[in-house]
């Protein structure tokens, strides 16, 4: 992939020979390896891609930018893009937009055995923000809970066993729920 501006966040699909970039101009680009072909989308974000993640089966794509907008996409066997649901995140403390900054899928029991007999995607996932923000979503777009620390968020880590989520702030805390 070749463009006149950087490269902010990728991520390797868990299932094939995709690579997932986004970009400073909020571009969200899908690198196919095997077909070496390239497929763009920049009608969602208008801001800088903060982090692209696959879902671990491959099945979805979750991308956030430094304007607030989360998405989440499915892609067809020809790596193009398709949005499933788009969610605004704003700070508690302002009511304005919060700048994304990471983000982690959150695998259940339920989900496990799901894929036991079909291979689905997870239906919610957590993002975390500059000003301390924790937010559950689904991958619907619905907001299923909020918490707020009292620095930046600066890492999330689903922890599957215990079902529990790791969050690290700018501050050096690091917090389960």
């Amino acid at each position: 992939l070749e463009k006149n501006i950087n490269a902010v966040a990728m991520d390797w699909r868990p299932t094939s020979k995709v690579l997932a970039s986004g970009w400073e101009d909020g571009t969200i680009s899908l690198w196919n390896v095997k077909d070496k072909v390239a497929k763009d989308d920049s009608s969602i974000h208008n801001d800088p891609i903060s982090f692209v993640s696959w879902s671990p089966d491959g099945g979805r794509l979750l991308s956030g930018d430094s304007g607030g907008i989360v998405s989440v996409w499915k892609t067809d066997h020809r790596s193009r893009l398709a949005l499933v649901s788009k969610i605004q995140v704003s700070s508690e403390s302002t009511g304005f937009p919060d700048n994304i900054v990471c983000s982690t899928w959150v695998i259940t029991p339920e989900y496990r055995d799901e894929q036991k007999d079909l291979p689905t995607p997870p239906t919610q996932y957590i993002v975390g923000t500059k000003h301390g923000g924790v937010v559950l979503c689904t991958s619907k777009g619905e907001t299923l809970a909020k918490v707020c620390e009292s620095s930046g968020i600066t890492h999330l880590e689903w922890f599957e066993e215990k079902q529990r989520l790791i969050v690290i702030t700018k501050e050096c805390n690091m917090v389960q729920y």
